[in-house]
């Protein structure tokens, strides 16, 4: 399925984007990774054959995410698949927050800096009837206290990428991946904010592998949406039709 096939990973020095970059090598395909730490990178290499294509870089800025589509594109030819992975979390209270920049940088990681990547490997992805690969989250459908900044981001995201597959009317083909919390993953160590608690109970958090599979089995079907687990699917609707109680159970998973 992924033999030969270019795949340019964002977020690839750790957690789930250098999981799914050694995944997707196993299975041959073509790689090159994108994120800001090199040394990172070159720990996600060390577990690829061939060796990926590694280049640093910032997705919020859009030269650097012009020169990744650019340099993947010089080394592969062809680009058929661009996995939107990074992205940073926040755990505070919005009032408590001393300043705005936490709720700025947030969007400008999570959302721009996709939609920076995008833009510029449309023309490429057209070529090749090739996907784009979202990873958002469950926050990115409902709201969640403590992470006000990080469900914006998500939603805008989605809505984003939703109307996105809209216009493109199936010359490119757009998954998004909504998955709760994740094991092994940096991204609550790193949260902005003031951090309410340091780590999410194991209880509640999905296996780092499980969600890889989750990923790529839905990848390899084409599917428009992936929700990991699986439960989480009627969290939209309980959403619509009985909003308090859905906003009474998130209060208490997360306390």
């Amino acid at each position: 399925m992924f033999d030969n096939k270019a795949f340019l990973i964002t977020g690839a020095s750790s957690g789930l984007g250098q999981a799914l970059a050694i995944k997707l090598a196993n299975k041959n395909a073509k790689m090159a990774l994108m994120a800001r730490r090199l040394a990172g990178l070159e720990e996600t290499a060390s577990h690829c054959t061939p060796r990926p294509l590694l280049i640093s870089g910032d997705i919020t800025s859009e030269s650097d995410c012009r020169t990744a589509i650019d340099h993947t594109i010089e080394q592969f030819g062809r680009l058929d698949y661009l996995v939107l992975n990074a992205g940073i979390s926040m755990w505070s209270h919005f009032e408590e927050l001393s300043d705005l920049s936490a709720i700025h940088q947030l969007m400008q990681t999570n959302y721009i800096g996709a939609v920076n990547c995008a833009y510029y490997a449309l023309p490429h992805l057209k070529k090749t009837n090739g996907m784009i690969v979202v990873i958002s989250s469950i926050q990115g459908k409902i709201g969640v206290p403590y992470h006000t900044g990080y469900a914006a981001s998500k939603h805008a995201l989605e809505g984003f990428f939703n109307s996105l597959r809209i216009e493109l009317n199936k010359t490119v083909d757009i998954l998004i991946a909504s998955p709760g919390w994740i094991q092994g993953t940096e991204l609550k160590q790193h949260a902005l904010g003031r951090q309410q608690r340091n780590h999410t109970p194991a209880k509640h958090a999905i296996p780092l592998e499980t969600c890889c599979d989750e990923i790529i089995s839905a990848m390899i079907q084409r599917k428009r949406e992936c929700v990991i687990p699986k439960k989480y699917r009627w969290v939209p609707w309980l959403k619509w039709l009985a909003p308090a109680l859905l906003d009474d159970l998130i209060c208490k998973k997360m306390r």
